[in-house]
């Protein structure tokens, strides 16, 4: 081996060696990027755990208070009956000893209701007014529209990731 031969064999063994050191160290820095994406994997499925069991808590909260609205219609209607009932109880207590007028449901004396009669079927313009009765159904109204919104569902403002 000559001279030459021996350098070059020389830089050659160096060049390997620095070749083999950068070689461990890029190997090295895959495993540990490898590691760190395992382990971003397992952290990324334990928040969509979580997320998911939100999402039906949140769910299951909104059925229930869906539930609870429903029952209070419910029991609003039921009060609501009750208090037609009582009302119409309570205008029949306060006008015991008077007669009501088959024509606009008022309530007159005995000796006042024979006048008056005369004069209701007269006028076409008197009709049955009741207006506890209108009042009544605009409660009804906005009831029933309640209803028809729960019934139908919420629907929640959250828009789906794909």
């Amino acid at each position: 081996m000559n001279e030459t031969d021996s350098v070059n064999y020389l830089r050659v063994n160096i060049a390997l060696e620095e070749n083999n050191k950068q070689f461990k160290l890029w190997h090295l820095n895959a495993i540990m990027c490898e590691n760190e994406i395992k382990t971003n994997t397992e952290l990324i499925k334990q928040q969509i755990i979580l997320v998911r069991d939100k999402v039906n808590k949140l769910k299951l909260q909104r059925k229930r208070a869906i539930e609870n609205a429903k029952i209070s219609n419910d029991k609003l209607d039921e009060l609501l009956a009750e208090k037609e009932e009582l009302h119409i109880e309570l205008k029949k207590i306060s006008n015991l000893d008077k007669v009501v007028c088959e024509f606009c449901d008022r309530y007159y004396s005995s000796t006042g209701i024979a006048r008056h009669k005369r004069a209701c079927i007269s006028n076409p313009k008197v009709k049955k007014i009741a207006k506890h009765k209108e009042e009544l159904e605009a409660e009804k109204k906005k009831r029933d529209a309640r209803k028809k919104k729960l019934e139908g569902g919420i629907k929640p403002n959250v828009k789906k990731r794909v």
